[in-house]
C-alpha cells in the first residue's frame, strides 16, 4: 500500500499526524516510524487538536500497523503532560497498549502534574472502573505515588530510586529496595516483575521463578512477564514447563516482532529437546513473522544441517549473510558451513581475518584467529585462542570442536575425543566435522572418532 493511499484512507487529524511523522522520516532519510517521530508528531499535533483527537488518530494508525509498541510508550507520556480532568479516558484508552514499565512511566507523569493525593486516587479510581488497569495497580499506584501516611515512606523517590539501581546494573541494591516495598504490603505486578530481573541478573533463578509466578498471578495478563518465566525455565532445562509458558505468553500478544522473538526461542527450547521437526516449524513460523530477522535463518540452517538436510542448511545461511553480513556469529558460522576436506587457502585466511575484525570482543573473533593459527601450525597460539573462547561461550559447540582438531595435532587424542564428544552433544551439526580430514594421518584421534 503507497504513501498516498493510506493518507486516503485517514481522517483529517490522523492524516496531520501521519504527515507530520512522514515529514521528520524524509528529513532523516529514512523509511521507518519511530517512537521519536510519534512523540514530535503528537508535539506538533497537539498545539491545534484535542487530546481526545489526538488519541483517537494514535489508536487508528495502531490498528493499520503504522506504528509500534514504542510509539506508544512517548504518545501516552506526552499526553498526560496535557491531562485535564476530562481527560481520563484518553488516558485510559492508551493505557491498554502500554506494559509495566509504560504505564510507570505515565504514573510518574501523572503524580507530578497532580497536586494533591486526592488527585491520584479520582484517575486511578476513573481508570479501575472502566477496566483499563487492575485494582491491584490502582492500588499500587495510589501508595507508591502518593504521600498517605501508611505508605509515604515507600512514596515516589523509593520506587524511582530502585528502577535507577536496576538499570544502573545495581540489582542487590534495587532487589533489596523492592522487598522492602513488597514487604510494607504493597503488591503489584511490575514490582514482583522488576524483582524477579533483579534476581534472575544475580543468579538466584528460583527467586526469580516465585516472583514472575506473582506477577502472573496478579496479572495474567502480561506478556512480558510470562516470556521471562518462559526462558528462565528453559534455563533451567524445565522444557515442558518453558513450552507451555511460551504457549500463554503467545496467547497474549499480537505483535508480529514480538512473535518471532517468542518463536525464535520456542525453537530453541525444542532443539534442547532433540525435537528437531518441532525446532524447524517454530523457525519457519519466525520467519514468516519477520522474514528479516536473521539469526532465526541461522539457526533453521543449522537444524536442517543436523538433519542432513544440507542444501537447505546452505540456503538458510546465505540469507543469513544476505540479511546481516556484519553479523560476526552468522559470517563465521557460514564460513565454517563451507569448510571442506582439505584445509583453508590464503583466500580463505583472509577471510577469516575479514570475519575477525568484525567484532574483536566476539568469541567467534578468537576462533577465527585460532584456526588461522591452526592453519600455519602456530599451536600454542591456536590453543590460546580456542580456550579463550571457550572461557566466553562455555555452551557453544564452536570452541570445543577446535580444541579437539589442535589438541589432536599435538598428540592428545584422549582429550581431543573429549572435546570432540562435547561439541557433539551441543548439537554441533556433523556436517561440520569436515575439517577432521585436515588432520594428518599420523594423529590417532583420527581413528578413534571414525
Amino acid at each position: 500500500m503507497n504513501t498516498q493511499a493510506i493518507l486516503q484512507s485517514l481522517s483529517p487529524v490522523e492524516q496531520r499526524i501521519l504527515r507530520t511523522c512522514y515529514r521528520f522520516i524524509q528529513e532523516d532519510k529514512r523509511s521507518w516510524i519511530d517512537a521519536n517521530d510519534i512523540y514530535n508528531a503528537n508535539y506538533v499535533a497537539l498545539s491545534t487538536l484535542k487530546d481526545e483527537d489526538v488519541a483517537t488518530a494514535l489508536i487508528a494508525l495502531h490498528s493499520k500497523q503504522l506504528i509500534e509498541s514504542d510509539g506508544w510508550e512517548v504518545s501516552a507520556v506526552l499526553l498526560t503532560q496535557h491531562l485535564t480532568d476530562e481527560q481520563h479516558k484518553v488516558l485510559g484508552t492508551i493505557v491498554g497498549f502500554m506494559d509495566a514499565f509504560g504505564k510507570h512511566a505515565m504514573y510518574c507523569h501523572i503524580t507530578d502534574n497532580m497536586r494533591t493525593d486526592e488527585d491520584i486516587h479520582s484517575v486511578m479510581d476513573s481508570l479501575a472502573e472502566q477496566g483499563w488497569v487492575t485494582l491491584t495497580e490502582r492500588y499500587t499506584v495510589v501508595a507508591v505515588f502518593g504521600s498517605t501516611p501508611t505508605h509515604g515512606e515507600m512514596g515516589a523517590a523509593s520506587y524511582d530510586e530502585a528502577w535507577e539501581d536496576f538499570v544502573a546494573g545495581k540489582y542487590q541494591q534495587c532487589e533489596a529496595t523492592l522487598t522492602e516495598i513488597i514487604e510494607s504490603g504493597i503488591e503489584g505486578s511490575a514490582l514482583h516483575e522488576t524483582r524477579g530481573n533483579c534476581r534472575y541478573k544475580l543468579g538466584n533463578y528460583q527467586g526469580a521463578v516465585q516472583d514472575y509466578q506473582m506477577a502472573i498471578e496478579i496479572d495474567p495478563n502480561d506478556f512480558e512477564v510470562s516470556f521471562n518465566l518462559a526462558h528462565l525455565y528453559h534455563e533451567l532445562k524445565q522444557y515442558e514447563e518453558s513450552i507451555r509458558q511460551y504457549a500463554h505468553a503467545r496467547s497474549l500478544e499480537t505483535e508480529p516482532g514480538r512473535l518471532a522473538q517468542l518463536d525464535y526461542n520456542v525453537g530453541g527450547v525444542y532443539i534442547d529437546m532433540g525435537g528437531l521437526e518441532m525446532a524447524l516449524t517454530a523457525y519457519s513460523s519466525a520467519i514468516d513473522l519477520d522474514p528479516d530477522f536473521a539469526s532465526t535463518y541461522l539457526n533453521r540452517g543449522n537444524t536442517f544441517a543436523c538433519l542432513g538436510r544440507n542444501a537447505e542448511a546452505q540456503a538458510d545461511y546465505a540469507e543469513a549473510l544476505r540479511r546481516e553480513p556484519e553479523d560476526a556469529q552468522v559470517a563465521w558460522t557460514v564460513a565454517w558451513s563451507r569448510f571442506e576436506d582439505e584445509p583453508p587457502t590464503e583466500e580463505d585466511v583472509w577471510h577469516l581475518e575479514q570475519i575477525a575484525a568484525l567484532d574483536e570482543n566476539h568469541y567467534t573473533s578468537h576462533l577465527c584467529y585460532g584456526v588461522i593459527a591452526l592453519q600455519q601450525n602456530d599451536l600454542q597460539n591456536a590453543q590460546r585462542c580456542a580456550e579463550q573462547a571457550l572461557l566466553m561461550e562455555p555452551d557453544q559447540w564452536d570452541s570445543h570442536f577446535w580444541l579437539a582438531m589442535i589438541v589432536a595435532r599435538q598428540g592428545l587424542s584422549e582429550t581431543a575425543q573429549l572435546h570432540l564428544a562435547a561439541s557433539l552433544n551441543l548439537g554441533l551439526p556433523p556436517n561440520f566435522t569436515k575439517p577432521l580430514a585436515w588432520l594428518p594421518p599420523e594423529c590417532a584421534v583420527q581413528t578413534c572418532i571414525a
